[in-house]
């Protein structure tokens, strides 16, 4: 074997390589992408529970304290929406599974805003079913 094709195969050897890390690097970065996709979704169901839990302090007594959990976790909620799309803005695909949660969540904090309106308007009574 002469010099020049031991040349091309070294050369070849550092395309294969410097392309395989390439690969690596882009793999890696998907794959820490994705894991905090899955944290923002995890955090988001329990921001979500934290909201609708704090109404049912507010809706047994009566008292406005227990809505301040409620505020906070919103605003939270709001946030993590758009984290969750900025996350996902360079891949259509999961950007479109997106548009699926989102009214559910927004139904969600409707229908917990409604309790406490009902609460406020109606009293105890009128919410103890919705519990």
């Amino acid at each position: 074997m002469g010099k020049q094709t031991g040349l091309v195969l070294l050369g070849v050897s550092g395309v294969l390589s410097y392309t395989n890390t390439a690969r690596l690097i882009e793999t890696s970065r998907w794959v820490a992408n994705t894991h905090a996709a899955i944290d923002k979704q995890g955090e988001l169901l329990a921001r979500l529970t934290e909201a609708e839990t704090g109404i049912f302090g507010c809706v047994i007594t009566g008292d406005a304290i227990f809505l301040e959990p409620h505020s906070t976790e919103t605003h939270r909620i709001n946030s993590l929406l758009k984290d969750l799309r900025t996350t996902h803005c360079d891949d259509s695909e999961q950007l479109k599974r997106l548009d699926h949660p989102e009214p559910l969540v927004t139904t969600r904090l409707v229908l917990i805003e409604n309790r406490i309106a009902i609460r406020n308007a109606q009293g105890f009574e009128a919410t103890a079913e919705l519990i």
